[in-house]
């Protein structure tokens, strides 16, 4: 059963990460979420651990400005979580995302997408672990996924390929992938977006030139990749204008 929350993710951790390796299993999607804290396995995303705010495996100096987390979503029976978090200033909004998914002989395996849109900048995050015994994790990302920015692209109805492929070039800097994770199924979406050029500092002029690249050629607005419990990958099932 869904259930809706407002509370720290610190109150939703139900599992012992002081225990000995193999002594204790993850306790769902939090369970899940609280070893890949403690192992600080999630790299630039703000969480919460105990009484503090960690960023990179290191306490941070946003206590005072962190809103607090908004309106988690802690679905265990689908294996989805998310929640989100401001500063009190307006100097970012952020939501992350995890979801589970099980592969062949029930492995498991656990995606992690964050997104951050800041005055300083916007940024996109993702990361798919492997989880095996002992409470260990494996980042497998670019085997279980395998999508560039071209692939956004449809390259059949571009005339001049050395244009688009210098665009492209110049652009890729301030072009992010980014995913959205499924709480009911097991279709992960994915999009492209360039960054807005109110969220920059010294790069205003290429952020623009990145948007302009985009609109100048025709894409996709969206991939969606498909899991494969079989094979344990995500493989491309549609595109959509």
């Amino acid at each position: 059963m869904k259930i809706l929350v407002n509370m720290l993710i610190s109150g939703l951790l139900c599992l012992n990460v002081n225990a000995a390796p193999g002594e204790s299993k993850p306790a769902g999607i939090t369970g899940f979420y609280s070893l890949l804290v403690n192992e600080n396995k999630i790299e630039n995303i703000i969480v919460h651990k105990g009484s503090s705010w960690i960023f990179n495996g290191e306490p941070t100096n946003f206590n005072n400005r962190i809103q607090g987390i908004k309106v988690p979503v802690v679905d265990q029976e689908n294996g989805y979580m998310k929640y989100s978090y401001s500063f009190s200033d307006g100097a970012c909004y952020c939501k992350t995302e995890l979801a589970l998914f099980i592969g062949s002989k029930e492995k498991k395996y656990i995606a992690v997408s964050n997104s951050c849109g800041c005055i300083e900048g916007a940024g996109y995050n993702f990361h798919i672990f492997e989880y095996s015994a002992g409470n260990k994790f494996t980042e497998i990302t670019d085997r279980m996924i395998q999508l560039s920015r071209r692939d956004f692209f449809i390259i059949s109805g571009i005339t001049d390929i050395n244009d688009f492929q210098k665009g492209l070039a110049d652009s890729a800097p301030y072009l992010s992938i980014h995913y959205t994770l499924p709480q009911f199924g097991t279709t992960v979406t994915a999009g492209l977006s360039a960054y807005d050029e109110s969220q920059v500092g010294s790069d205003t002029m290429k952020i623009r030139a990145a948007n302009a690249f985009l609109k100048k050629y025709k894409r996709f607005s969206k991939i969606e990749l498909k899991w494969n419990s079989d094979k344990d990958t995500f493989e491309i099932s549609s595109r959509q204008y």
